[in-house]
Order: structure tokens, then C-alpha cells, then sequence
């Protein structure tokens, strides 16, 4: 992947450009600003935008982001921030950013969401577990929508799950589980896993 950094804080880019590069990608811009961004993006089109919600001066990160999917959507967002905020987390969501990882996460997480996005996957793993599970009850679910595997796959892809970490936590095929969530999004019109965490949420299907 080629991807530019955007935080405001100097040492803090120079760790996670060591990070990427030991993971074999490429960062080919850093930038402290929105404006600084734009420069880059008139020069070049990254794979990957690792993207920090607080910038002092100027736009906020939400704002770089919700800019980038209207102009450049082919570009993927993964926000690396300390913003954990619910209200940031909905908007950010409803933007349609491709991924969420705290700056409290270690490199290898961020290096796992980073591949997790470059394989068209949404990723919030850890992060959207802590941020919304670990701060949620549970209420139950539609039973007339919803199969009782559908509720637990539902609930799995909250967690930020994959398709694999469901199949072996539900201990069924990976096929099964792609075949489930083909149904899940087929009944509520959705199109992806990061639209099924923001209905979940809109819908009372988990409280925050």
C-alpha cells in the first residue's frame, strides 16, 4: 500500500512511518494539515490516507475525511486517533471511513488493519470492541428479521470481526458465514459490514 500519514505531530509520524515500512508498504507523504494534504494529493494518489482526528489549526480529521470520500473515494481512510468519542465514532461511520484503530493500539495492530483494508476489509477490531462493546448492553434483537445465527453473526461484526474469526468462533464454514451475511445485508438494504455497525446503532440493536 501507498499511504500518507496526516497528524500534526512530528515524532509521532516518524513512529508510525517505521511501523508501515516493517510492514512492507510504503509511505510516500506526510502531513500535518489539511492544507498540506491537499499539496500532497496534487502530486500524488495514495492507496491510503492514515488519517488523525485532531489537528489543531484548521479542518479536523472528520472533515479531511468526509472531503476525501466526496472527491477521492477511491481512497481508503484509516484513522489512527485518541478521539474514541461516540459522537466521532457515528460520524465517522456515517462518513464511511474503511477503519478505526486508537493510538493507544500497538504497531502490529495498526499493521493488521492497515492489510485488513488494503484487502477491502473494514476494520475496527480491538477498537470498535472497546469503544462501543465494552460500553453497550445488548438488547434483543428483531426475532422476526433476524435468525438466531443471524443475531450471533450480527453481534460478531459489532466486534469487529472477519469473516474467518466468525467462522471459528461459530465453529461454521467460512462459506456459511458468507452465505449469512449475504442475508443479513439483503434484508435491511445494506451493502457492507461498516453499514451494518451503523445500523446496529441507529436501530437500537446495541445501546451505547
Amino acid at each position: 500500500m501507498n499511504i500518507i500519514i496526516v497528524d500534526d505531530h512530528p515524532l509521532f509520524r516518524i513512529g508510525t512511518k517505521m511501523a508501515i515500512q516493517r510492514g512492507l508498504h510504503t509511505v510516500v507523504g506526510e502531513a500535518a494539515n489539511a492544507t498540506a494534504l491537499r499539496q500532497l494529493l496534487n502530486d500524488t494518489t495514495p492507496d491510503l490516507i492514515l488519517l488523525d482526528i485532531i489537528l489543531g489549526n484548521g479542518p479536523s480529521g472528520v472533515d479531511i475525511a468526509r472531503q476525501l470520500k466526496a472527491d477521492k473515494p477511491e481512497i481508503k481512510i484509516l484513522v489512527l486517533s485518541i478521539d474514541t468519542s461516540l459522537n466521532t465514532i457515528k460520524e465517522l461511520l456515517e462518513i464511511g471511513i474503511d477503519g478505526f484503530v486508537s493510538k493507544n493500539a500497538p504497531d502490529d495492530e495498526v499493521l493488521q488493519a492497515i492489510d485488513a483494508v488494503s484487502n477491502g476489509q473494514p476494520y475496527f477490531g480491538t477498537d470498535i470492541d472497546r469503544i462501543v462493546q465494552a460500553v453497550m448492553t445488548t438488547q434483543q434483537l428483531k426475532n422476526d428479521l433476524f435468525s438466531e445465527r443471524e443475531q450471533e453473526i450480527i453481534r460478531a461484526i459489532c466486534q469487529g470481526g472477519s469473516n474467518k474469526d466468525i467462522a471459528q468462533k461459530t465453529n461454521i464454514s467460512l462459506r456459511t458465514v458468507e452465505t449469512h451475511k449475504t442475508n443479513i445485508f439483503r434484508k435491511i438494504g445494506i451493502t457492507n459490514s461498516v453499514d451494518l455497525v451503523l445500523y446496529a446503532i441507529k436501530n437500537g440493536i446495541v445501546t451505547i
